[in-house]
């Protein structure tokens, strides 16, 4: 499964899985999945594009938390927090509690 971006980025264009997009502007965009392997047939019931919209006030104080369960299986969440200081706060809180 290809991904196309306008105004988007990814880690990869080629979707094996779950994956991350981030905003390289504000405003309105679209994302477009095209199908062209084997396994096309697994991906009928999604929509050829998606709109999305990119908002400053969503993205201002945001952080992710990723880990690794005990099977292996990363878990990824997103937060939105009132504001910088209380995102300085959790995210120093998460820093402190990581392994070395």
């Amino acid at each position: 499964m290809n991904l196309y971006l306008t105004s988007l980025t990814s880690q990869s264009l080629v979707l094996q899985g779950s994956f991350d997009i981030a905003g390289a502007s504000l405003g309105f965009k679209t994302v477009s999945f095209s199908c062209l392997a084997l396994n096309t047939v697994l991906y009928l019931g999604l929509p050829l594009s998606s709109p999305i919209v990119i908002e400053r006030s969503f993205m201002c104080n945001t952080f992710r938390v990723a880990f690794l369960d005990h099977q292996s299986s990363k878990h990824r969440f997103m937060f939105n927090v009132e504001g910088s200081a209380m995102q300085h706060n959790y995210t120093g809180w998460f820093h402190t509690q990581a392994p070395d």
